[in-house]
Parts: C-alpha cells; structure tokens; sequence
C-alpha cells in the first residue's frame, strides 16, 4: 500500500530511517494501516484530487472606485481643553484654538 507522510517521523523498519513530511512510502498493508492509525500517514492515490474554480466569496463595496464626491467627509475632531491653576487654587479648564 501506498501512503504519504503527514509529518515527519522516525521510522523503526529497516531501509526506511527518518521520514520527512510529503515523503511517499511504499510498504505491506499492516504497516501502513499501524502509521495512518497513529496519524502519522494517509493513505496515497496517484489521482490528483479535484479542485474547484477558485472563486473569492469578496464582493467590492458599491461606488468604491467611482470619484463622484458623494462620500461623506470625517467628523471634526474635538478641541482639546487646557487646564490652569487659578489663585485660589481652583482648576479652571478652558479650549484651546
């Protein structure tokens, strides 16, 4: 039986030794069935799976690329505040310009 290594591993067998990840073995069914249990190995066809067209689910927002100027514009920030110390000791805050 044909499998290929899911992760790399270090093999007990003779002849085999470290096994990288993506490495294609050919050995006896009891062995492969013991590596594909422990999730060490699936099992391997020569088929080239299906795959599908790629399409993107993303859809781009309406009027994204159109320069027409109808997009609303950012908010004004706030003034930021500045505090003094008066005389009496009271804190007086007042906006900056």
């Amino acid at each position: 039986m044909k499998i290929i290594a899911k992760r790399p591993f270090i093999s007990s067998r003779p002849g085999f030794g470290n096994i990288p990840a993506g490495r294609i073995l050919d050995t006896d069914d009891a062995y492969a069935k013991m590596l594909i249990n422990a999730g060490l190995a699936e099992e391997y066809s020569a088929v080239p799976p299906l795959m599908a067209d790629r399409q993107t689910s993303f859809t781009s927002p309406v009027g994204a690329n159109a320069k027409n100027g109808l997009s609303s514009q950012a908010g004004q920030a706030s003034q930021s505040q500045t505090v003094k110390k008066s005389k009496s000791g009271v804190k007086k805050t007042k906006t900056a310009r």
